[in-house]
């Protein structure tokens, strides 16, 4: 056996180089492996990434691309515009109207197409020393301010009833608007120019309204739901006027068009505070936007829109 011992001591050398020669083969293959892994793994991913089919339009809920357009290409500053006139003179003001009845958000009035019957019938029953104080929550009735905006909005980019309402706390309004790409926010004290349609909405006097456009003294003529109820207004001047252009078109249009609202509440006046107090939400109209304005609204003056919307 002692003269067997070299053999010996040979074979074992060589069996281990063998051994760590296929440590290093097999940690190799492995590594190997785990790369092959990895890159079939992103491969993968970046197929998903590039091959799955994107949602990227927040309007489409299933609808074909064509009548996804057809009803973008129906929403127009004219329709949001007309919109909001249809409950003009006829729905009081009514604390949580258009709002659910868990009041987080648009009840089923500010989704559904059409002006409710049940609020001109309400409006019918009460005279002019209407308090709506007493009729807070009774939301079938009438429409708050968010309430409206939102049921005008709802009216002017839906064409079916129930779905995803646009009604908001009144304060953030103008914000919420443009997160969901309306339009441009502007903040209140950054600007002194009104465009038909403008959402304005504050955080002082938790309101919201819809500007129809702006006088050549500065005041604004305005829609909005505010107690008693939904109608056209003026605010004062720039410098303060109370009898303003803005004032005194609104009461024109209001009489004439809703005499017997006006017989009742003729006040068609607001302050200063709407001028300095609000947010601004301006649509986008470069046709990148949900709405469109083809007839050219937005070129117009108050006293334009006003006589296209009423005797165009």
């Amino acid at each position: 056996m002692r003269k067997y011992k070299w053999l010996i001591a040979v074979l074992v050398a060589v069996d281990v180089c063998l051994l760590g020669a296929l440590g290093v083969f097999a940690v190799k293959w492995m590594n190997t492996e785990k790369t092959g892994e990895i890159q079939t793994a992103q491969e993968s991913m970046q197929n998903v990434n590039t091959e799955a089919p994107q949602n990227t339009d927040p309007e489409n809920t299933g609808q074909d691309a064509e009548s996804v357009q057809a009803q973008r290409s129906e929403a127009t500053l004219k329709k949001l515009l007309q919109n909001a006139m249809k409950p003009v003179g006829e729905t009081l003001y009514v604390y949580g109207g258009g709002w659910n009845k868990e009041d987080t958000g648009a009840g089923e009035a500010a989704v559904t197409i059409g002006v409710s019957p049940l609020w001109k019938s309400f409006y019918q029953s009460q005279g002019a020393g209407y308090d709506s104080s007493q009729y807070r929550y009774q939301i079938e009735k009438g429409l708050d301010c968010s309430g409206y905006v939102g049921w005008v909005i709802y009216n002017t980019l839906e064409t079916e009833n129930g779905r995803d309402g646009y009604v908001f706390l009144a304060q953030e309004c103008a914000d919420r608007y443009s997160q969901m790409g309306f339009g441009t926010k502007s903040q209140k004290g950054t600007f002194d120019d009104y465009l038909p349609g403008d959402i304005l909405s504050s955080s002082t006097d938790y309101h919201v309204w819809i500007a129809l456009g702006q006088c050549s003294d500065g005041s604004v003529v305005l829609v909005n739901s505010s107690p008693p109820g939904v109608r056209i207004c003026g605010t004062v001047s720039s410098d303060g006027t109370s009898r303003s252009e803005a004032v005194k078109l609104a009461e024109k249009f209001m009489s004439e068009q809703f005499p017997d609202w006006y017989s009742k509440f003729p006040d068609c006046s607001k302050d200063m505070g709407y001028l300095t107090h609000y947010d601004r939400m301006r649509w986008d109209l470069s046709g990148n936007g949900v709405l469109t304005d083809p007839e050219g609204y937005s070129e117009l003056t108050a006293e334009e829109v006003l006589t296209e919307l009423f005797m165009g």
